[in-house]
This record gives structure tokens, C-alpha cells and sequence, in this order.
């Protein structure tokens, strides 16, 4: 059974990228700014038994609208993967500590698999 972690994450739609170039998350988010491209939120899952997130980032921005401000955080896994998680650090610090208060402890698993 796969049990990962499911967070929202924030990406930019952009327009006329070349599928080519290599351009970091945190680029496209850059790139969208000041483009004023549209940004969208979705559920991204991610394994974190393999590759444990080391560091939260508060980071902010003004959408196109300059009206409300867009509070995300970057999220830095083990591996320098980097992803940019809807909310503030509290919340998504939050909905990792949830996670992993929800798995099984090994004691437990080791118990159903002998039985």
C-alpha cells in the first residue's frame, strides 16, 4: 500500500518555455511573476521515507491581481529536491508532522507481519 505524503503545492502556468531548457522550480515561479503569468495549486505526493524534507522556507509573493499576498514555502528534501508548498512554514511543518504521526510504528508492523 502506498502511503505518501500528499501536500498542495504551488506552480506557475507558463507560456512559451522551450521543453528543452532547464529552469528550477523556484525560475518557473520567478518567471511567472514577472511575466505575469497565472499560477495553480495542486496535490503533490512524495515519499519521504526515501527522501526526508531537511529544511522549510517562508517565502511570499503578490499575484497579478496585487491584491492579496500568496504565502508558500519551499520545501528542501535530502536529495535537493525543491518544492514550493502552499501556506506558511507553521502549516506545512504541520501537515508533515501529521503524516508521520499517522504511520504505523514499527513495533506494530513487525507485529501484524508475524501474525
Amino acid at each position: 500500500m502506498l502511503n505518501w505524503l500528499k501536500i498542495k503545492v504551488i506552480f506557475p502556468i507558463t507560456a512559451g518555455l522551450n521543453d528543452l531548457e532547464e529552469v528550477s522550480e523556484v525560475q518557473r515561479m520567478q518567471m511567472g511573476i514577472k511575466d505575469g503569468d497565472q499560477y495553480e495549486t495542486e496535490w503533490g505526493y512524495y515519499n519521504i521515507g526515501q527522501d526526508m524534507p531537511i529544511q522549510l522556507n517562508p517565502c511570499c509573493f503578490i499575484p497579478r491581481d496585487k491584491v492579496n499576498k500568496k504565502y508558500y514555502t519551499q520545501v528542501i528534501f535530502s536529495s535537493e529536491l525543491i518544492i514550493l508548498a502552499e501556506g506558511k512554514p507553521e502549516s506545512v511543518y504541520k501537515v508533515i508532522e501529521d503524516y508521520i504521526n499517522s504511520l504505523p510504528e514499527e513495533k506494530e508492523t513487525i507485529e501484524k507481519e508475524s501474525t
